[in-house]
């Protein structure tokens, strides 16, 4: 079972989507772990970025989310990864890392740009890996505005992911995917979950991260005074998504 499936009532007020001071973070799971305990947050995912020859030691950071664990027994706290997409469809990423961590991310960074090679490249993750989430997805196109996905091309990549139980992650920091992936996600999704990430850096991205969502939780419970309904917030969200989130960002009030 996937394990958003067994958490998916903290797919929205989770965190999802950290990294670590292992890597290109400044925090270390201990702090994060006691801020979140403070501020009230369910659950933390370390998602920290790996590859096939890492510069640090994935059985201590491993090592470091059980110490957390004993020490915060309230906090839900995952392990897991951001998988590097490669241009040949591989995952840069040791299998044996795969297997040990809860929760995995794929995602693209440095990558050709070459619209043929980055559709074949999801399509033979997203068929061949045992991953969870799709994180930050869009990015590689935002960054190459001139390339554009084939509309039925998307729709397939949505059936697979659909098929395979891989969600589509809400990514707080860059604003992504744009809003007519997700309506086309959730149309097509048999699940339609969504998993919001707030792609963590630091401790204040985590107080941030918070803040936007107790704030857009706020306004849809003043705008909703019927039975709260978490797929009417859903929908609710998506209409207002990416502004209401942008808004905040620059907001003086959230400054940590």
């Amino acid at each position: 079972m996937k394990i958003w499936r067994k958490y998916q009532d903290y797919l929205f007020n989770g965190e999802w989507h950290i990294h670590t001071n292992f890597t290109d973070g400044t925090g270390s799971i201990a702090e994060y772990s006691e801020k979140a305990v403070e501020l009230g947050i369910p659950l933390l995912a370390f998602t920290e970025h790996v590859r096939k020859e890492l510069n640090y030691d994935f059985r201590q950071f491993l090592n470091e989310i059980n110490i957390a664990r004993r020490n915060f027994p309230s906090l839900i706290i995952l392990s897991g990864c951001e998988a590097k997409v490669l241009p040949d469809g591989k995952l840069n990423c040791p299998s044996h890392i795969l297997e040990k961590v809860d929760y995995k991310l794929f995602a693209f960074h440095s990558f050709p740009v070459n619209i043929e090679k980055y559709i074949l490249s999801i399509k033979n993750v997203i068929n061949n890996y045992d991953i969870d989430t799709w994180a930050h997805p869009g990015l590689f196109l935002k960054k190459n505005p001139n390339l554009t996905m084939p509309e039925n091309e998307l729709n397939n990549i949505f059936k697979i992911m659909s098929l395979n139980k891989i969600s589509l992650e809400i990514n707080l920091k860059y604003n992504l995917p744009q809003i007519d992936w997700i309506k086309k996600y959730k149309s097509i999704s048999q699940d339609g979950l969504l998993i919001f990430g707030g792609d963590i850096h630091s401790i204040e991205d985590l107080y941030i991260s918070w803040q936007i969502k107790q704030n857009l939780q706020k306004k849809w419970n003043n705008l909703n005074t019927k039975e709260r309904d978490s797929q009417l917030f859903e929908v609710w969200f998506i209409e207002n998504y990416p502004n209401s989130v942008k808004i905040m960002k620059t907001n003086p009030d959230y400054q940590y």
